[in-house]
């Protein structure tokens, strides 16, 4: 476990190790029960607490990575990172699109209790970008985009397009560790989200509207969002897990969106670990832990759980 503080935020990982299971199920247990008692700890420690999987559920064909190689799952994993904090790393003249730790933290922690947050990130060529990008201004010259994709007339379609909008290649949010995970096939409902993006994934008039919609309060969008041209930079010691999207010249670059959201398949994650804990924790510690965990819990579920269902639910 390790805990980095970097400006004004407190950011703790979960590192979970990469490799087959060696089929121990006292081993598996354990692991499951160090994550309940870190997750508790902190959660009341940290500002901002991201778990990472070392072996995504799914990964697009573009990547050629082994899961099982820890150089190229950390070099994922530094790619989201890397590319999450961009915006506290541009120079104050970056067209508006630098900010603090501190700013991106409360972005996505608008009750300010959700500090648990699952990363994930797409990846993409930079001129395949740029390339959709002057098509969609072909097809689109002359008329009004906002009226068009009627994100103000109609709010249903504005909630389908941010749904889409916040869909990631690979996460790196853990999976349900039991096959007794309640509702682990139904999408998770987005609270709030935050998209660092390097390259050219948003022509700037788009990025403004989106951001203007985002900080509207009568708008169901959530989602704010970064952009830089800055490209993510492929040194000759990276692993070539990019390569089929690298964009070469004098230095291979790859175009990356990284984005963090507090959903809740936070509390669904917690509630399957929580049902190993009230089984294998003595009862001196399970009343603080259950209770604990629970509470973290409701945070990822008020007012959310009655509002029927799964039904316009967005994707994590």
């Amino acid at each position: 476990m390790r805990v980095r503080c970097l400006g004004y935020v407190s950011l703790a990982f979960e590192v979970w190790v990469a490799g087959t299971d060696d089929g121990v199920q006292e081993r598996r247990l354990q692991r499951l029960l160090n994550t309940a008692r870190t997750t508790y700890e902190l959660s009341g420690q940290a500002s901002l607490y991201v778990p990472l999987t070392n072996m995504p559920t799914s990964v697009p064909s573009y990547l050629a990575m082994d899961q099982s190689s820890p150089w190229h799952t950390s070099a994922l994993q530094a790619t989201a990172l890397s590319t999450l904090t961009l915006p506290s790393r541009l120079r104050p003249d970056a067209e508006g699109q630098r900010t603090t730790l501190q700013d991106l933290e409360a972005s996505i922690n608008l009750a300010g209790n959700r500090k648990i947050a699952a990363l994930g990130l797409s990846l993409a060529n930079n001129a395949t970008l740029q390339d959709a990008l002057s098509a969609q201004a072909s097809t689109q010259q002359g008329r009004d985009t906002r009226m068009t994709n009627g994100w103000h007339e109609h709010e249903d379609t504005q909630h389908d397009h941010d749904a889409e909008e916040n869909k990631v290649d690979i996460s790196l949010f853990p999976s349900h560790p039991t096959s007794i995970a309640r509702n682990a096939r139904r999408r998770p409902h987005i609270f709030s989200a935050l998209q660092s993006l390097s390259g050219s994934w948003y022509q700037p008039s788009a990025l403004r509207d989106l951001n203007a919609l985002a900080a509207d309060r009568f708008s169901s969008a959530s989602t704010v969002r970064y952009q830089s041209t800055a490209l993510f930079p492929l040194l000759d010691s990276f692993p070539g897990i990019y390569d089929n999207l690298a964009q070469r010249g004098n230095k291979k670059q790859v175009a990356v969106k990284a984005q963090l959201s507090t959903s809740t398949a936070v509390a669904e994650r917690i509630r399957s670990v929580l049902e190993v804990v009230r089984r294998a924790v003595g009862v001196e510690e399970r009343e603080a832990l259950v209770d604990g965990l629970e509470g973290v819990c409701a945070e990822y579920e008020e007012g959310w759980e009655g509002e029927g269902g799964s039904s316009g639910e967005d994707d994590l």
